[in-house]
């Protein structure tokens, strides 16, 4: 026979009691929790950029931190609107500069590149970096803005699980692909900027036939009109410009290729040049930059193990050859240069990361050199196998991380 349990009804109100405190309790630590990741305290933040559905990659490899300061309900004020600026103002300029996707409410290359032979009005950002990038294309030093089926052809290798099997050097059909493509990009006759209308910000650009049917024939379906090399210092540029319209001066934007760039009321920052050593990554310099300064580092191997964009491949002699992303429109993919460091401190970052793709499309060390002492801002920079530091004129400040056993190289 099963015994009847029995239920003693005496303690059942201090049994309530009890379970409606730990309620409370358990309640109270979590409006704790939650009320304590609401605190904002002072100091530098990652502001995150808001979630568009047209560009839901616009903010990959872009950063700003920001410096805060005052009461948590002030500071978290201020977060809140600086993240609808730089939003916005990112948002922007990743529309304008993509020469990929047009858009329903935006001019951009993408358009420029469709309507090839047709004026058509930009915006005045636009303008503003179109007629800059064709003055530094026209120069002829290693830039073009008319490189994008160069540089897709290289970015899509680059890319590749097995890059290293794929590389010119093993692969005769690709090393003459991208030969005939840089020799015809670097004949500007092929391309045609100007501006139609000054007051309009009216431009035209065309692409000939010949350079058409070369596109054809290589089988390469790219836009031909892309800031390449140029694209985040431009996109950075612009950034910074409306932050600082906006009165928003505290802090810096940076660029997962390499760039740096401080806003006006930035406290001094310090960065680093990496090299390598006998099969090591050292720091090679560090540098103090100052409110206002841009900062463009270049460097042809990867910092982590499984960073895209770097592999080594090998030459007829077994010596290992580093492959990067800094492709100049030269088409030289040179193992001179290990890495450098290119420094304004007043500047914009598209002057200082096209000093970095002149100095790139050298190929000895003897046009390094030669290239750096006619540049206008402040360069340092390392060789392959080498661990010294070499300087232009204007960057004798720059000195050498000791510490890590680098030296001054004449």
């Amino acid at each position: 026979m099963k015994k009847e349990i029995q239920v003693s009804e005496k303690n059942i109100p201090l049994r309530a009691i009890g379970f409606f405190l730990a309620v409370a309790v358990a309640l109270g630590a979590f409006l704790m929790a939650v009320f304590s990741l609401r605190q904002h305290s002072e100091g530098y933040r990652l502001v995150e950029g808001l979630n568009y559905q047209d560009t839901p990659l616009y903010q990959t490899g872009i950063e700003l931190n920001y410096m805060f300061s005052g009461t948590s309900s002030e500071i978290r004020t201020g977060l809140k609107s600086l993240q609808a600026v730089y939003s916005e103002a990112l948002h922007d300029s990743f529309r304008e500069l993509d020469c990929d996707a047009e858009y329903e409410d935006v001019v951009n290359l993408a358009t420029l590149n469709a309507r090839r032979g047709e004026p058509t009005e930009v915006s005045e950002e636009l303008f503003a970096v179109l007629t800059d990038a064709y003055e530094r294309t026209y120069r002829q030093e290693g830039y073009s803005m008319f490189a994008g089926a160069l540089y897709a052809q290289w970015q899509g290798l680059l890319y590749q699980s097995d890059a290293a099997a794929l590389d010119p050097l093993h692969v005769p059909e690709e090393a003459e692909l991208q030969t005939r493509l840089a020799a015809a990009t670097g004949e500007l006759r092929h391309f045609t900027f100007r501006v139609t209308d000054p007051e309009r910000r009216e431009v035209l650009f065309d692409v000939d036939g010949e350079y058409r049917e070369l596109l054809e024939e290589l089988g390469i379906d790219a836009p031909v009109l892309d800031l390449n090399l140029l694209h985040d210092a431009y996109e950075l540029d612009l950034v910074r410009d409306r932050l600082e319209k906006g009165g928003w001066t505290a802090g810096w934007l940076s660029a997962e290729s390499g760039l740096t760039l401080l806003l006006s009321g930035q406290e001094d920052l310090t960065v680093r040049l990496y090299g390598q050593a006998e099969g090591n990554i050292l720091p090679a310099a560090e540098v103090s930059v100052s409110a206002g300064a841009a900062v463009s580092r270049f460097r042809a191997f990867a910092l982590t193990k499984n960073e895209g964009g770097y592999y080594l491949t090998e030459d007829d002699s077994g010596a290992p050859i580093p492959r990067h992303p800094y492709l100049t429109a030269r088409g030289v993919k040179t193992d001179v240069l290990a890495s450098s460091l290119a420094l304004s401190g007043q500047g914009r970052a598209a002057d200082v990361c096209y000093a970095n793709a002149v100095l790139w499309a050298q190929t000895t060390p003897g046009e390094v050199r030669a290239a750096a002492e006619e540049s206008s801002v402040s360069l340092c920079w390392t060789l392959a196998g080498e661990q010294k530091l070499y300087t232009n004129a204007a960057g004798e400040e720059i000195t050498p991380a000791a510490e890590y056993g680098w030296t001054a190289g004449s």
